[in-house]
């Protein structure tokens, strides 16, 4: 699954963070937190939530 944003893009299957085609490096644990807030952007996340 591949995610945009601005000029980056996460790609899920990957877990890849690019931003205009360059490789970011960015820690795994990162990467879990801004998928999830990626996918829930729709709607206020709780910080109890995205902790968890």
């Amino acid at each position: 699954m591949l995610l945009g944003f601005g000029e980056c893009e996460l790609d899920l299957g990957r877990r890849e963070l690019r931003r205009d085609g360059a490789l970011v490096h960015i820690r795994p644990k990162a990467l879990d937190v801004l998928a999830y807030l990626i996918s829930n952007r729709d709607r206020v996340l709780g910080r109890d939530e995205v902790l968890s």
